[in-house]
């Protein structure tokens, strides 16, 4: 079963320089993209303090990413975008987040009045958690260093985490994303700890899968959702409170509508629920082809039936809770 996401346990307010609370804290910073197994080595020894010292937890992180602000080039492909972030850290235990909006202007705060005014560094801060690479305020002056003589004069305690190493590299976000982008869905599931996933409302579409082939659900992702590459994916959908089989295409639909912008279409093995106006999430669990344009829709129809009849075997195999990655 898929737990719930408890009511009211991940609350977040939008802050600049100001805390939105008045009560006593730990924390940890940082924009935490992906949630992975490094974000993990910093999440789980601040929510056991918080455990231990009975008081909540708080996670501030950057909305947008700062690196689109001084780098507008970027790509804004997010692993984990609002509200999915949100609900991991609700199902990971953090008891507020406080997304700081950023830009330009902000980047210019001096890194001491940072942590004092956003921070709490001077009042409500109990103890902070920060990543090994954390610069904060303005020209990244603020340190692992700054955090510790501010927690000196101030009575907090600062931890600082080291990276986690896969395969003698740190795991990181961007490592995380260009797998992804690859189609390299195990390899990046093995960073993250989980296997990646696309979450978004179910919308219409022209309708000409349902009737030429079989019914899916076309996901309307943010416009900042890191998508994988094009192509055809085993996977499970989020319904009822299960994991079910399914199998999404990514693509545009060559075959059918030549063009198109790139959608995901998930299609639920076994079930036929209307899912429209419906948020819904696909774990996707390994790359089955690539995109490509048939002759006719028989030698489509044929593909599809091949690739659920695969999703189908290595279903078999999977376990609905699968932490593991099993």
């Amino acid at each position: 079963m898929v737990p719930p996401v408890p009511k009211g346990s991940c609350g977040w307010n939008v802050s600049s320089e100001w805390l939105p609370f008045a009560d006593p804290f730990v924390a940890t910073i940082g924009v935490f993209d992906g949630l992975h197994r490094g974000h993990e080595a910093i999440l789980g020894p601040m929510l056991a303090e918080a455990r231990r010292r009975d008081l909540p937890s708080v996670l501030f992180t950057f909305r947008p990413r700062p690196v689109t602000v001084f780098a507008p080039e970027t790509p804004p492909d997010e692993l984990t975008p609002p509200p999915r972030k949100w609900r991991l850290l609700a199902e990971r235990g953090v008891d507020r987040v406080i997304v700081l909006r950023f830009s330009a202007a902000f980047a210019r705060v001096e890194a001491a009045r940072f942590a004092r005014t956003v921070l709490g560094a001077d009042s409500l801060l109990r103890a902070i958690w920060v990543g090994y690479d954390f610069r904060f305020g303005h020209r990244r002056q603020g340190d692992f260093a700054l955090l510790q003589r501010l927690g000196g004069r101030y009575g907090f305690p600062t931890h600082r985490i080291e990276a986690i190493q896969e395969e003698g590299e740190p795991i990181s976000s961007s490592r995380i994303r260009r797998l992804v982008r690859e189609g390299e869905i195990e390899a990046a599931a093995r960073l993250l700890g989980r296997w990646p996933d696309l979450e978004g409302r179910v919308v219409s579409g022209r309708g000409q899968g349902a009737k030429v082939l079989v019914p899916t659900a076309n996901l309307d992702v943010p416009p900042t959702q890191c998508l994988p590459a094009i192509g055809v994916y085993a996977g499970q959908a989020e319904h009822g409170g299960e994991w079910v089989p399914a199998v999404m295409n990514l693509g545009t639909r060559p075959t059918l509508t030549e063009g198109e912008r790139i959608v995901p279409e998930v299609h639920l093995l076994g079930r036929s629920t209307e899912l429209r106006g419906r948020s819904l999430l696909f774990r996707i669990r390994a790359r089955l082809r690539g995109e490509r344009k048939f002759p006719d829709l028989n030698a489509l129809r044929r593909q599809v039936e091949a690739d659920i009849r695969e999703t189908e075997r290595r279903a078999a195999g999977w376990k609905e809770a699968d932490s593991g990655l099993a």
